[in-house]
């Protein structure tokens, strides 16, 4: 009897189009048919491991609303999951499983936001492409509103609820109708319906109207830069981006271990003050930071609505206090000794400074800036320039002007810690893209060769000055007629602490695509160079690595593994020009053979001179043998 209030029965004879993978192909590839982000329909409902983009689909699903009260929200709703709702049986039937424990509730309620997310992913990716190519497009998205009105779109779902969702996403069909008059209602069914909402549409209800009571709500189209690692990434090294000693951040805010040294320096940091000195303080930091909860909570990837207002507000001033005064301590330790544990110590203050640059134990910086004055006294440096010299121990570099770095910071505010450290490695020169009939050759794709067959084209390497992303090529007429190029790499120094440096940098730039994929082209070039451990060695060698690792065969795998899934656009690439410049010279055949004879002949002093010997005697061998023969046949002539 249950079966028969569906619209569609499950257990009809209709074929199912949607299955689990194969058992014994999964056994072959376990996490091949796993999805590793996001969660649609019900096979992997409820899984813990994608709980953080439920996040984003619920912002996709809060940002389509353009209603202010709670009757509106209400009512949009409600029409979706009533379309859904005539649609459930035919959609149980499209599955090889019945999913029994999936109630009807539940089951309209992830088709609707599954759906809403995947149509809303659609426009937001065709809005993306007419803004790139069509940069008039934002001001006049900007004039006109949100494209998808709340009035018509929900018309619109209801719409396509009657005309059955399933066929229309295959079709294309969701795009919204002209004809529709936006004071039009639903239709009789919707609009006089006397069926009771569901739970979960009040639930969502509620929540909408909650969000509304921030500064800046969490669901609202702002950018969220502040991102848990991409799970393919976090397969690759588990614990390259979890702090190990100081917890910053919402993402680890409930782990315990990582809370006590923050509360020993900062207690040390009080011992003198009296109570009333200490409540008065922490009381104007935290309602400087109750101001900026909301902002500082829509900077985050995730809503955290397990930690409260209060705790996320301690949160904040807590640890951005903990971090000045980090900073502050740091700068006494130049002119006097510090009596503290993190300082008195060799291996903590290392630790805690890579610490603050994993990608998941951030606070936006707008937070210690709102905290640094109150902390501190009038005449102090800039943060950002604390910051900076706070971190210049890490990934040691070349030297370079101060008048790069502030240029480079000033120009936008970062976006937290992270960031500032990102936005001072920047390539001083991108070279020349080479043209062909007066366009650049940017589609064609090109693989770095490796160290060892970059020597078999007589391209040589050498150790080149200026910053970490400064990598040059240089290849004039004069060398090309000669068969020599150089390639120019700022040397990189590795140590237990580069892998983790660059596998947040890198991951940091795949969860914000407005940042500029510097680091991820970096360590895709070296993925093509380093091959092997020989490749490491010629390296070495020609002083472009300095590494304390145990072997060059470490030093290979790990830059081999820092691209393994990682996202990788071509044409995003810095070095793409250089690269193609290198696979154009690869290819001519006349380069390659003077660079063989090279190689084998002529390839050290003692060589040189050997051949050179051997040449010279066949030279005068071939003369000798001239005048014996023309001595030979001259005599006979004469007689």
């Amino acid at each position: 009897m249950k079966e028969e209030s569906f619209a569609t029965p499950r257990y009809c004879p209709m074929p199912c189009t949607m299955f689990r993978a194969p058992t014994n192909m999964k056994r072959v590839d376990e996490h091949a048919y796993d999805p590793v982000l996001v969660s649609i329909g019900p096979f992997h409902y409820k899984n813990p491991l994608l709980k953080e983009m439920e996040e984003h689909k619920l912002r996709f699903l809060f940002g389509s609303m353009h209603y202010e009260s709670k009757e509106e929200i209400e009512h949009w709703l409600q029409g979706l999951a009533e379309a859904m709702k005539r649609l459930e049986g035919r959609a149980r039937r499209c599955y090889s499983e019945a999913f029994e424990h999936i109630s009807t509730d539940d089951f309209v309620r992830m088709m609707v936001i599954d759906g809403c997310f995947i149509i809303e992913l659609f426009r937001y990716y065709l809005r993306s492409e007419k803004v790139a190519t069509n940069p008039s497009y934002l001001s006049l998205k900007k004039n006109t509103g949100h494209t998808l009105r709340s009035s018509k779109f929900v018309q619109e779902m209801d719409r396509m609820g009657r005309e059955e969702i399933s066929d229309s996403l295959l079709l294309g069909r969701t795009g919204l109708r002209e004809d529709i008059s936006p004071n039009q209602s639903l239709d009789d069914t919707t609009s006089t319906s006397t069926s009771l909402t569901p739970n979960w549409v009040l639930e969502f209800v509620n929540d909408s109207m909650r969000e509304m009571l921030f500064a800046t709500p969490r669901y609202c189209q702002m950018s969220c830069t502040m991102f848990r690692a991409p799970t393919n990434m976090r397969r690759v090294d588990e614990h390259a981006y979890d702090p190990v000693l100081v917890s910053i951040g919402p993402f680890h805010y409930k782990n315990a271990l990582l809370q006590g040294q923050k509360f020993q320096f900062l207690f040390s940091l009080m011992r003198y003050q009296s109570k009333e000195e200490r409540e008065h303080r922490l009381q104007r930091l935290a309602e400087a930071m109750k101001r900026l909860e909301g902002r500082a909570r829509g900077c985050y990837s995730e809503a955290f609505k397990d930690i409260s207002s209060d705790d996320f507000v301690r949160m904040m001033v807590i640890d951005g206090w903990f971090i000045l005064e980090l900073f502050r301590h740091h700068l006494r330790t130049e002119k006097e000794i510090v009596d503290d544990p993190i300082f008195k110590t060799r291996w903590k203050l290392p630790v805690i400074r890579l610490d603050l640059l994993k990608l998941e134990n951030q606070i936006p910086f707008f937070v210690l800036q709102e905290l640094y004055l109150p902390t501190g006294s009038s005449h102090e440096r800039p943060l950002v320039d604390v910051a900076l010299e706070f971190f210049g121990p890490l990934l040691a570099r070349a030297q370079r002007t101060p008048a790069h770095d502030n240029s480079l910071v000033q120009a936008q505010a970062p976006d937290h810690l992270l960031a500032l450290f990102h936005s001072t490695f920047i390539p001083n020169e991108t070279p020349n893209i080479p043209r062909a009939n007066g366009s650049p050759k940017r589609d064609k794709k090109c693989l770095i060769p490796s160290v060892r067959e970059l020597q078999r084209v007589g391209i040589f390497l050498k150790s080149g000055e200026g910053d970490l992303l400064d990598i040059k090529y240089h290849s004039h007429h004069m060398t090309v007629l000669t068969g020599r190029a150089s390639l120019e790499i700022p040397p990189l120094f590795i140590d237990h602490k580069t892998g983790p440096i660059l596998r947040n940098l890198v991951a940091y730039e795949q969860c914000d695509k407005t940042v500029k994929p510097y680091f991820t082209s970096y360590i895709m070039f070296f993925d093509g160079l380093v091959n092997t451990p020989e490749d490491v060695q010629i390296l070495r060698n020609k002083k472009i690595f300095y590494h304390v690792l145990g072997s060059d065969n470490e030093v290979s795998e790990l830059l081999n593994d820092l691209t393994k899934d990682v996202a990788y656009d071509w044409h995003e690439c810095y070095l793409s020009p250089l690269i193609y410049n290198i696979c154009l010279r690869s290819n001519k055949a006349y380069l390659k053979i003077q660079a063989a004879i090279r190689r084998e002949y002529f390839s050290s002093p003692v060589n040189c001179i050997s051949y050179l010997i051997t040449f010279l005697l066949l030279y005068l061998t071939v003369i000798q043998t001239m005048f014996t023969v023309f001595a030979y046949i001259r005599p006979r002539h004469d007689n």
